[in-house]
């Protein structure tokens, strides 16, 4: 939901094709490579490790690796209460505008 956001949001400010791919380039393939998809976070420096925590795209890869592998660099019991979150989060954006999603 987040990246959707940004990405309506970079749309909205792009003059040209060019200023949209900006972000997929100096933002989003840092994140990727930080996220933990070629090596274990635990092989990070101590101070990369903690800037990867902080990183969204860990917690994709590591909930794809929890429901594939059935092993994961974090604990479940983090990628449940982050999930929990996010719903309860949505779930009160939706109570606050009950007609938002509503087809007519």
């Amino acid at each position: 939901m987040l990246f959707s956001i940004g990405g309506f949001i970079n749309a909205l400010f792009a003059e040209s094709f060019d200023d949209v791919s900006i972000v997929p380039t100096f933002i989003l393939t840092p994140l990727s490579y930080l996220g933990g998809i070629f090596y274990s976070i635990d092989l990070l420096p101590e101070f990369w490790r903690t800037v990867s925590l902080g990183n969204p795209n860990l917690y994709m890869v590591n909930a794809l690796r929890q429901a594939v592998l059935g092993s994961s660099d974090l604990g479940t019991m983090g990628m449940t209460i982050q999930f929990f979150f996010i719903h309860d989060c949505s779930f009160h954006c939706y109570s606050f505008f009950p007609g938002f999603l509503v087809i007519k």
